[in-house]
């Protein structure tokens, strides 16, 4: 399973580290979009529809598929209330 989850994930991290080449844009970036709340936190949902506006081109090409985006958001850890931590997301990617 957490093969599986892998291979899905490379697609997403490919066309992310082709857009931002260094970790630090990419955080930069992650910060400018994704509010996080006084924890430091965002939501599932705030990860998931800024991921998608970098590969929607691609998914409407059928060069990511839907399986992909969703193998790439389960590689994260979210906390009871379907939160990750902000400052997490440019390391995993």
């Amino acid at each position: 399973m957490i093969e599986q989850i892998e291979n899905r994930t490379v697609k997403v991290n490919r066309r992310l580290n082709k857009l931002y080449p260094d970790q630090s844009v990419l955080e930069a970036k992650i910060k400018e979009e994704l509010p996080a709340d006084k924890n430091g936190n965002v939501t599932v949902d705030q990860v998931r529809e800024f991921v998608l506006g970098i590969v929607e081109q691609d998914m409407i090409e059928g060069k990511i598929l839907k399986r992909d985006v969703e193998g790439f958001m389960s590689a994260f850890n979210y906390n009871q209330y379907g939160s990750t931590n902000v400052n997490d997301i440019s390391a995993l990617i």
